[in-house]
């Protein structure tokens, strides 16, 4: 939201923005898996001149082999079940 509202980047330059960050955190991935969040709030994000930008970084991370889309709840039970103990 910050990017958008506070620095006035369109929604063109923030789906680049997207893209330019998964291709650096992709190759650095190669070493050290990585997490990429993509914060966006509906008031901003939602309109469509900016959704299809955002649609779009979407389809281009997609199309990259060896990620994982998902939440973070999903991360945290991931987390939970391969390296925390059971409370018993």
């Amino acid at each position: 939201m910050p990017t958008i509202a506070g620095k006035g980047a369109s929604g063109e330059v923030f789906g680049q923005m997207i893209k330019d960050q998964f291709d650096v955190l992709y190759e650095e991935a190669i070493e050290l898996p990585r997490v990429m969040s993509i914060s966006m709030h509906p008031f901003i994000s939602g309109h469509p001149f900016r959704m299809k930008h955002i649609e779009a970084a979407l389809a281009y991370i997609a199309s990259h082999s060896a990620i994982w889309p998902t939440t973070g709840g999903e991360v945290n039970d991931w987390f939970r079940a391969n390296y925390m103990k059971s409370a018993n």
